[in-house]
This record gives C-alpha cells, sequence and structure tokens, in this order.
C-alpha cells in the first residue's frame, strides 16, 4: 500500500478530526521534536519508503511512540472515540 492511499484510508470514516487531536498531545509533540523534518520532508517528497520506515521505527522504539500508534490504531478501528 503507498502512502497516499494509506493516509485516505485513515481520514476517512469521521477520523480526520480524531487523529488531528492525537497530533496535538504532549506524546506527540514531543516525537514531533526528535524527528528530523527536513529529513521527513526529503523521504515523503522522494517517495522514499526505506527511508519512512526507518523513521517510522525510530519513533515506534520510543514508549511514546507506542502509546501514539496504539492511540492512532484505536482511532482508526473505531475504539478511541
Amino acid at each position: 500500500m503507498d502512502f497516499e492511499t494509506m493516509a485516505r484510508s485513515l481520514m476517512k470514516g469521521g477520523n480526520a478530526a480524531a487523529l488531528q487531536g492525537l497530533t496535538q498531545t504532549p506524546e506527540a509533540q514531543r516525537l514531533s521534536a526528535q524527528i528530523d523534518g527536513a529529513q521527513l520532508e526529503s523521504a515523503v517528497r522522494a517517495g522514499d519508503e526505506n527511508a519512512l520506515r526507518g523513521i517510522l521505527q525510530s519513533v515506534l522504539a520510543t514508549p511514546e511512540g507506542k502509546r501514539l500508534a496504539s492511540q492512532v490504531l484505536g482511532t482508526v478501528d473505531g475504539h478511541g472515540r
């Protein structure tokens, strides 16, 4: 699945507002500060799935990243509402 398809899937079914809310949590803010924005933007623009996977793995290796991923999954699955 490409990233555009994944993004559309995440945002359907009324998830957009809930997911936007998750981006404002203290955990998300701490994670955002740890990510190299230029590296992320470059990987997205280039469609470099290996680089994006590496960034995601580094995020998921943190306790905050694991909790945020769980919250995202709960929202998408309808359990986080």
